[in-house]
């Protein structure tokens, strides 16, 4: 007697649950720029809600809630430089963080200086890393420098709440531009216009 084999078949269903709040979509305006130690109004070379252009370069922000992401273009004939050393974040509280940004990692630091080749745009990005005045160091540090995301905005929860919350709420990126030698902070203030359903 020959015995046959019958394929069998198994029928798998996956459900698969969102969980946790949904992610609201934050609107900016770049409400004003400052340069330098006497933080003079640089705000007249705002063109579009989120781009500002002076003689020496041309930078255009696509910020989230944590990442800001830019473009800069450099307008001269010579280098420029972004120090992020020099630079650092202001959250809406008003307190001071580091920068991070590709150039450094959790565990090593990397170069603190960005070159923006002449009459060439890079893309980049900067978040906060540790709060200015604590201190997180060893290991537990460098993998999770202080960083508490409650300083600036949350990245999930209800838009109608967040809305509420946080519509004209700033937060402040101070970068260090300029040739070598001759740099100055820039104060870009990311003003929340509006947060909506993404």
């Amino acid at each position: 007697m020959k015995s046959v084999s019958q394929p069998i078949v198994f029928l798998f269903s996956v459900v698969l649950f969102a969980c946790g709040s949904s992610r609201p979509l934050y609107k900016y305006q770049l409400a004003n720029v400052q340069r330098g130690d006497a933080m003079s109004d640089e705000s007249r070379g705002i063109s579009q809600p989120l781009v500002f252009e002076n003689a020496d370069f041309k930078i255009i922000w696509s910020p989230g809630p944590l990442t800001y992401f830019f473009r800069i273009e450099n307008k001269t004939k010579a280098d420029l430089q972004i120090n992020f050393d020099k630079s650092f974040l202001i959250s809406p509280a008003g307190n001071a963080f580091s920068a991070i940004h590709p150039g450094n990692s959790a565990l090593a630091k990397g170069d603190d200086k960005a070159i923006i080749p002449a009459q060439v745009g890079i893309d980049t990005w900067v978040r906060p890393g540790q709060k200015y005045g604590e201190n997180h160091g060893g290991l537990v540090g460098s993998l999770s420098p202080g960083f508490d995301g409650g300083g600036f905005f949350p990245e999930t929860g209800d838009a109608a709440d967040l809305k509420r919350d946080y519509v004209q709420k700033t937060a402040t990126v101070v970068l260090n531009i300029g040739r070598p030698g001759a740099a100055q902070n820039y104060r870009f203030k990311l003003q929340i216009a509006d947060v909506v359903e993404q």
